[in-house]
């Protein structure tokens, strides 16, 4: 994994007086498990969960100034005598450290730009953001220095930056009632932060919480939850690929209710693996004929950015670090995009694919019955059994009613507002454009290229969008209800050397909630990095992304970066247009025929009743095109007796 990009620009060039701001609580014995048992991680949480997180939010029993972040002590050391040094600043009830939690707030003093490593050996959990990024995330019950003690962060430029540390201790004892410790060092490169912290310059200033914020809904089509699919005839829905590691069955809440997979319904597709290593193409998931029609008209909507497929996917630990995700659409695998689940075991994870930059172009294709098929490959490095779970497969509509699309440009990246530096020593330079028909550039008179000189996982360049005015007047402005409407992009262009053959290459951009990976579609093939901001949580400033590459090459492979852009579905207000209406109706002999108000262009169904009490209404026909005001349409075969009718749009 590449160093986490930062991006907050420093807030101040100025420092105030030194030290963290230090708050402290505790809670009755057991305080932090939540339900989620004395190992769980109480830093993150899911809406819903009553996470000992929750507790940053109220008054705290104490405060104190943190010097330097460097504390040693057990379960029963008073809190007074475990600040060593820094006891003189505390104020408020004393009490000692089993279920005791620490928040510390304030700057960091950041000499060079570039790359820093942190370390935050722990006992128990501890997380560290600086900016708007989790730097150190060593979460849970355990002894020091914890199982993910160790982090980097690439710095734009040097300065002051927020800093947030929070840290908590549960309370353990041994058979002869011995308690464990209670400690946290945390250093920069190697060496203690003191002289390098300070407190907030003016007392406005805030980090961002820790805590995700409550889920907005949304606007999505359930294209399968598996709630009609047992043990018995899950073969219909799942099927083996080209792989042999692994076997179907159907994860039920009613039978087990602790599955956190299950994340619509009662019901998720439950898949053994004997092992997870290597590529594998493993299985197949087929959609029902109704849901591939709904599929169907969605890719092949020429409208930009509206369309993505969501699902959710949970990996169970099988003794390894990382795992990969790999999706195919259409059963000859023309199409694949990869979700990067990067060691978030038994967690669910929701995919964000866009089909704009799945299809580059491409027709879909069905299976002779018409379905359509998803399929699912995995690489990995866990040797040991493990088990995925899919649920909850849908389509998000991006676009609002009543409102048509506008793109800002953000950066064509020929006059750079938006810089893109080096941290891996590639070379990374302004590119100008050869002429109308350059591949390199899609947009102005120039791009960034990035010259990639080793195949392994490297971030490549750091993509400062943390910089951008532009950017983030936007993002500040924008509702949370209505992130999901705006989709940034940028396009990019891979040249291999003429002398360097490319079995496979992928270019990640990589920031807080983003996993996604496209693979190697071509020399000179343009491709475009779409991320939807209703899928992360990003704040009023965009994160700056690391531009991670990795592949199958020996020498060099160039990439070009452009056109830097932000679409919003819901840009511009538009006249809502009148519902369709029924002008009239006759029958003639055997011939019904039914005249509506419609708008040129638009699509519609017609549904019928017998008994408009029932609410019972069946779909007869679809997809009529307008091609006027009015619209008629006729039934040459009309069945005796009483018919209610209704016109709905299809748009």
């Amino acid at each position: 994994m590449g160093a986490a990009p930062i991006g907050v620009s420093p807030i101040s060039e100025e420092s105030s007086d030194p030290g963290l701001a230090g708050k402290y609580w505790t809670t009755e014995p057991k305080g932090f498990e939540f339900g989620e048992g004395s190992q769980g991680p109480i830093f993150q949480t899911v809406p819903g969960d009553n996470h000992g997180i929750y507790i940053l939010n109220t008054e705290p029993q104490g405060t104190f100034i943190s010097s330097n972040v460097s504390y040693t002590g057990n379960d029963l050391t008073p809190i007074s005598e475990w600040l060593g040094e820094d006891s003189n600043s505390f104020e408020g009830t004393e009490g000692n450290l089993d279920d005791g939690m620490v928040q510390l707030r304030g700057m960091i003093q950041i000499n060079n730009a570039g790359t820093h490593d942190f370390r935050s050996s722990s006992d128990d959990g501890s997380v560290i953001r600086i900016g708007n990024q989790v730097v150190v995330d060593n979460d849970g019950g355990h002894g020091a220095p914890g199982p993910n003690p160790d982090g980097s962060a690439f710095f734009t430029k040097p300065g002051l930056y927020p800093i947030e540390v929070a840290w908590f201790n549960g309370n353990w004892t041994n058979d002869s009632g011995d308690h464990g410790g209670a400690n946290i060092d945390l250093t920069i490169n190697g060496e203690p932060l003191k002289e390098l912290i300070f407190q907030p310059v003016e007392e406005p200033i805030t980090l961002p919480s820790l805590i995700k914020p409550e889920p907005i809904i949304l606007p999505t089509i359930l294209l399968e939850s598996f709630e009609d699919v047992t043990n018995e005839n899950v073969g219909d829905v799942a099927q083996l690929w080209t792989g042999e590691r692994s076997e179907y069955g159907i994860g039920d809440l009613t039978i087990n209710p602790d599955l956190v997979s299950v994340t619509e319904g009662e019901k998720a597709l439950e898949v053994s693996f004997n092992k997870l290593s290597g590529w594998g193409q493993d299985f197949q998931i087929s959609l029902s004929t109704e849901a591939s029609s709904i599929f169907e008209d969605a890719w092949n909507d020429p409208s930009p950015h509206r369309w993505w497929l969501l699902y959710d996917i949970t990996v169970g630990s099988g003794e390894g670090n990382w795992a990969n995700n790999i999706i195919w659409v259409g059963p000859d695998a023309s199409y694949g995009d990869q979700v990067e689940v990067q060691g978030n075991w038994d967690e669910p994870l929701t995919a964000f694919l866009e089909f704009d930059s799945m299809k580059n172009g491409s027709d879909l294709v069905t299976t002779e019955d018409g379905r359509i098929t998803l399929g699912f490959g995995f690489n990995a490095d866990l040797n040991a059994a493990s088990k995925v779970w899919v649920d909850n497969i849908r389509l998000m509509d991006t676009y609002a009613r009543g409102y048509a699309p506008e793109e800002t440009l953000i950066d064509g990246l020929n006059d750079q507002e938006i810089t893109l530096i080096t941290e891996s020593g590639f070379s990374v330079t302004d590119y100008s454009s050869q002429g109308n028909d350059d591949p390199r550039v899609t947009e102005g008179d120039g791009a960034v290229w990035i010259e990639v000189a080793e195949s392994g996982w490297t971030t490549g360049a750091v993509m400062s969008l943390s910089e951008n005015t532009v950017l983030n007047n936007i993002l500040a402005s924008i509702a949370p209800e209505d992130r999901v409407h705006y989709t940034i992009s940028f396009d990019y262009v891979v040249i291999p050397d003429p002398s360097t053959p490319v079995d496979w290459f992928q270019f990640l951009p990589e920031a807080t909630g983003l996993r996604l990976t496209h693979n190697y579609a071509g020399s000179e093939v343009k491709r475009t990095h779409s991320i939807n901001l209703g899928s992360v949580a990003w704040g009023a400033t965009a994160p700056n992304l690391n531009l991670i590459t990795q592949g199958g090459f020996d020498g060099y492979v160039d990439v070009f970066v452009d056109n830097v852009r932000l679409f919003n579905a819901k840009g511009i207000k538009t006249a809502e247009p009148e519902p369709a209406s029924i002008t009239s109706a006759q029958l003639n002999a055997n011939l019904f025929e039914l005249t509506f108000s419609s708008i040129d262009g638009s699509s519609y169904s017609i549904l019928a009743t017998d008994d408009v009490s029932s609410g019972n209404w069946s779909e007869i026909v679809s997809g009529i095109q307008a091609t006027g005001n009015t619209t008629t349409w006729q039934d040459s075969n009309p069945v005796a007796g009483q018919k209610f009718y209704r016109i709905q749009s299809d748009n």
